[in-house]
């Protein structure tokens, strides 16, 4: 009797263990989504991200572009003292989009106009759990410069940004890159990587 009563509180700890885990995983999803919609600061990516055979020549850039669809995907894992808590896997979908972005040459500044709103699908402890995040900013506005099929912009105050190119026409262009970061919030360490690509067609 003894034993099934401590075998109830151990229960009982667990599945409260485990609703504020969720929890965390939820509010901290969010902030991942914060840092990395169009907002990864200094994330230069490698050469090895990007394979792409694309030739990029700045008078393709000039111009205005609208955007015409996101997609996101990625993982969450979270431990506490060592032992995996979860994995979660996600994708995002672009909805609600009437953002443009301008280019123009010599100077080679851009603005951009508009948002646009994520619907978020999480899969974690076997549920699935939707949300739209809307009325998404994007860049702020700023110069620009091209190098090797990566876009490398930087706003007003230094902040700098840099985002593979895989694909440029004269009337559409994909960008995307990758993010991974690794963060301790409460005891449980968490673990981000997330994948976007972003298109545009040009007005």
């Amino acid at each position: 009797m003894i034993f099934f009563s401590y075998f109830c509180v151990i229960a009982e700890h667990f599945f409260k263990f485990k609703f504020y885990i969720m929890k965390l995983i939820q509010l901290f999803f969010v902030a991942v989504l914060c840092s990395f919609l169009f907002a990864c600061e200094d994330d230069t990516p490698t050469p090895s991200d990007n394979t792409n055979d694309t030739t990029v020549t700045n008078h393709q850039l000039v111009g205005t572009w609208n955007l015409t669809a996101i997609e996101y995907q990625g993982t969450i894992s979270s431990e506490a003292v060592g032992f995996p808590i979860s994995v979660s896997s996600f994708t995002g979908t672009g909805v609600d989009m009437d953002l443009t972005i301008d280019f123009t040459e010599n100077p080679n500044d851009y603005t951009t106009s508009g948002d646009y709103s994520v619907l978020i699908s999480v899969e974690s402890f076997g549920q699935i759990i939707e949300q739209t995040w809307a009325n998404q900013g994007f860049i702020d506005d700023g110069t620009w410069a091209e190098a090797n099929n990566v876009l490398t912009v930087t706003n007003a105050i230094g902040g700098e940004q840099s985002i593979n190119i895989i694909e440029l026409t004269d009337t559409n262009v994909t960008v995307t890159w990758d993010y991974a970061d690794v963060t301790v919030l409460a005891g449980v360490t968490t673990t981000q990587n997330v994948e976007g690509t972003y298109t545009f067609m040009k007005q």
